[in-house]
């Protein structure tokens, strides 16, 4: 598991985790690891897994509600924010 703050409507943690995965690849309807591993995530990738990654704390969070958290101000930080947790979920344990 991997967790990172970000500040959207408040400050939000974003949860990377073999659940937030899972639960990214049902919405995607395909293996995100696939596209993850491709390096070429669109706003549908981006979008779920901001969903999937913020789910254990606001349940009732929705998919069109948290795409109304990525803007052109806000997409840069998202992304650093998404590949800093999936960079820790996926690297290496000692």
């Amino acid at each position: 598991m991997s967790e990172n703050t970000i500040k959207l409507d408040r400050e939000r943690t974003l949860r990377i985790d073999a659940n937030a995965l899972a639960d990214a690849e049902e919405k995607l309807a395909g293996p995100v690891l696939e596209r993850i591993g491709r390096g070429r995530l669109g706003i549908r990738e981006i979008r779920a897994l901001l969903w999937a990654g913020l789910r254990h704390e606001d349940p009732e969070l929705t998919l069109e509600g948290a795409g109304e958290f990525i803007s052109a101000e806000s997409l840069p930080r998202i992304s650093k924010a998404l590949n800093g947790a999936l960079n820790d979920f996926f690297a290496p344990k000692k």
